[in-house]
């Protein structure tokens, strides 16, 4: 009986190796707000805007989620100004980039009109969370008018796939090994 009740606890392990389980994120924190910067125009400027805070090549490319993608109404308002975004791959940065802050004004000589706003993903990874107070910070001449309604799109780097499945079918592997290896020295 005891070594039947031991087969079928290995075996509820080794079920497990078939997909990844975790517990559900957290919101958690406002990610850190790194760089900003004024960009012509996304695509390969917006490359550079990465490059100039990262270093040339350590960037190779990015996955822009826009305000026309369906995952765009994924965004959740967390209450004064904060909005949570979530995130597929759990990357370490991420860039919101808005539109012109102030429609029908022409940009400021000051270069007080940042459009692109780089966060480092670290309180949560599951989730991009922004806080407009910020953003607005750095752009002081349109107070009021900075607001979620002004994001275009949001930019991280590509996904990798993580080897969970293998990770438990390893654990699985070790403890059938191990209550082997205990019967052998019963013995």
């Amino acid at each position: 009986m005891k070594k039947l009740l031991v087969l079928i606890a290995l075996c509820g392990l080794l079920v497990f190796t078939g997909s990844a389980w975790a517990i559900p994120a957290q919101y958690g924190s406002v990610d850190s707000l790194v760089y900003w910067e004024d960009v012509a125009n996304s695509g390969g400027d917006e490359l550079s805007f990465l490059e100039n805070y990262f270093g040339v090549g350590q960037v190779g490319s990015f996955t822009q989620i826009t305000n026309q993608d369906a995952e765009w109404a994924n965004w959740v308002s967390l209450g004064s100004g904060v909005y949570a975004f979530p995130l597929d791959d759990q990357p370490d940065w991420f860039f919101i980039k808005t539109g012109n802050l102030a429609p029908g004004q022409p940009k400021p000589e000051t270069g007080e009109n940042y459009e692109h706003f780089l966060y480092l993903n670290a309180s949560s990874l599951d989730w991009a969370v922004v806080d407009l107070a910020e953003i607005e910070a750095l752009n002081p001449l349109f107070e009021g008018s900075v607001s979620f309604g002004k994001f275009s799109h949001i930019g991280v780097p590509p996904g990798t796939e993580v080897p969970e499945p293998a990770t438990m079918l390893l654990l699985g592997l070790g403890l059938i090994g191990l209550a082997g290896a205990r019967r052998k020295f019963k013995k």
